[in-house]
């Protein structure tokens, strides 16, 4: 169960995060602290599963709920004029159902456990003994710095490190020895960030995110947990200064300055006035931004999505649920016969998922839907996911039929009417045939395929829908009607660039060693040209970087995309990287 129960706390870890993201949002609108948020998702992630983990549930008994028990034993397919189960009947079966697929997988990953546990243990060991070690050294080093009272406050002055504050229960702020050259007011502001850092205990509270790291070092999530925890004590300490002193440009160009002069101490434990550039335009954007509009609606939308992911987390089934699966299943085991090593199938009218039986349904036949004429003129593709169950003489049984997904109700009409047709060899249990659920997807694609893709087709796999006749080609100009391009996978030739021009790197930031990165999405033309009224801006590390690539836009050229041999408009997604030595 070792390998179940660590994915488990992956995935309550993720969750956790992306809840504490969103009331991090909901918080900083009305610029409240925002640090114990990330804590407490850290709390969350290690203490939640061990919790969960541990409990002893009482759902090894067998369900006493009719409209549950039917619809995870398969007997959910009701016909239409049956009862509709409620919405609480519903996740309950699902839940039941994704406890039931994932209890064979946690037997069959059994053997892994003590593999995973010895790495887990070498993991958790290797980063306690490098923080150990980190300790002792600054330990050392600690004893080579001297002690000075600056502006009133005592301190320890190191040649080259700082500003920070290091220690557990003795934490002290440690300045740089250039940061005495300072002008007094800036060197309270210094000093005023670190002693906020102490009063607020950040130092202990960062060593205790850490901590939690160490004890589960193979999560991400708690990685960028804790990450995101030690920008929110910035952020918050951030906060406090400019209450008390107001001054947000001086304060600004403090950061930058301390941030290309120093760096902090351990910065994933220790509070430090410098940061990364990432983290330094984050804060210095929290302390300009303005304040939103209609902050009540938006905090609204915020904490319900922060409760829907906690939810969420909450319905993730534990390892201990799996366990109750595993002995729901073997409440009533197959009975095995005295005289041969067969199994005996007491219940002809049992439904089987395809993971309870020994071998399952396949198809005997290519039938496949016809693809709707309307459709394909138009040069719609699409896919149509259905589930039925197929009984002991091979058939689609009658009522059974549910549509999970459809792209088009005419797909949907073209599966339905087909699927009484085609016929499977039946699923075995001790060699005697069963009803068994079988989901299918239909894929109905305008272009021709390989005739071999669709001539035996597994029942849980893909029918690929050909057309009678070949589609015509795309007309010239034609695009997605959201872009005003074909996007990548759409086009057989894609555009690629014709000349070598590319962004001026901009002086200012060239001067101060920055580099950065913007990735850009705009349409090329059937012509190579760039259209400059669709580009728009995915992600960029500055306002200046994304400016040069808007202004080079215009003068770069590219072979056109094609589609069916016709130059056509393609969407493209291009990142540009500025780094001084290029």
């Amino acid at each position: 169960m070792i390998a179940i129960w660590l994915l488990y706390v992956v995935v309550v870890g993720v969750l956790a995060a992306l809840a504490a993201a969103a009331l991090e949002r909901l918080l900083r609108l009305w610029r409240r602290p925002v640090r114990f948020v990330w804590a407490g998702a850290l709390l969350a992630t290690v203490a939640a599963p061990l919790v969960m983990g541990l409990v002893a549930l009482d759902a090894a008994a067998p369900a006493e709920t009719t409209v549950v028990s039917s619809l995870v034993t398969g007997a959910a397919m009701l016909p239409t004029d049956a009862v509709v189960p409620s919405l609480a009947d519903r996740i309950a079966a699902s839940l039941a159902g994704l406890e039931a697929a994932l209890a064979p997988a946690a037997r069959r990953l059994a053997p892994l456990d003590r593999p995973l546990l010895a790495l887990w243990t070498v993991l958790s060991l290797t980063l306690l003994v490098a923080l150990v070690r980190s300790a002792r050294r600054l330990r050392r080093r600690r004893g080579e710095w001297a002690p000075a009272v600056v502006d009133g406050v005592p301190v320890l002055v190191a040649p080259d490190l700082g500003p920070a504050v290091v220690g557990g229960r003795d934490a002290r702020v440690v300045l740089p020895s250039w940061a005495m050259q300072l002008d007094a007011p800036l060197r309270q502001l210094v000093l005023r960030h670190e002693h906020e850092h102490l009063r607020a205990g950040d130092p202990h509270l960062l060593l205790a995110g850490l901590a939690a790291v160490i004890a589960m070092p193979w999560n991400p999530a708690l990685w960028w947990q804790l990450g995101r925890l030690r920008l929110a004590v910035e952020l918050d300490c951030d906060r406090r200064v400019l209450r008390a002193h107001g001054d947000v440009e001086r304060y600004g160009l403090l950061l930058m300055a301390v941030s290309q002069r120093g760096g902090g101490l351990m910065r994933l434990a220790m509070p430090a006035l410098s940061e990364s550039s990432g983290a330094l335009e984050r804060r210095i954007a929290a302390m300009t931004a303005a304040t939103p509009r209609r902050r009540g609606a938006r905090a609204a939308a915020l904490g319900l999505a922060a409760l829907a992911v906690a939810a969420a987390a909450c319905l993730v089934p534990s390892p201990g649920r799996l366990q109750a699966a595993t002995l729901r299943e073997s409440v009533q085991p197959p009975v095995r016969s005295a005289s041969a090593d067969t199994i005996t199938v007491d219940d002809s009218t049992r439904t089987y998922f395809e993971f309870q039986v020994e071998d399952p349904v396949r198809a005997l036949n290519n039938v496949a839907p016809t693809y709707p004429v309307a459709l394909q003129a138009q040069g719609v593709s699409g896919q149509v996911i259905a589930q039925f169950v197929v009984g002991t003489d091979g058939a689609v049984i009658p009522g059974t039929i549910r549509i999970i997904e459809s792209s088009h109700e005419l797909f949907t009409a073209a599966v339905e009417s087909v699927l009484p047709q085609m016929r499977y060899r039946p699923a075995l249990v001790g060699g005697q045939p069963v009803r068994q659920v079988v989901q299918q997807s239909f894929v109905f694609n305008t272009r021709k395929q390989d005739p071999a893709a669709s001539d035996s087709v597994a029942p849980a796999g893909r029918y690929s829908v050909r057309p009678s006749s070949t589609p015509r080609p795309p007309t010239r100009g034609a695009a997605t009607p959201d872009t005003g391009g074909y996007f990548e996978f759409k086009v057989t030739k894609q555009a690629t660039p014709a000349n070598d021009v590319s962004p001026t790197y901009p002086a200012a930031l060239k001067a101060q060693g920055l580099t950065g990165q913007v990735i850009v999405q705009f349409v090329v033309g059937e012509d190579g040209k760039p259209d400059p009224s669709t580009f728009k801006v995915i992600e960029s590390s500055h306002e200046l970087f994304t400016a040069a690539v808007r202004d080079a836009l215009p003068l770069m050229l590219y072979a056109p995309a094609e589609a069916d041999g016709h130059p056509v408009r393609q969407v493209v997604q291009q990142a540009f990287v500025f780094t001084p030595d290029r």
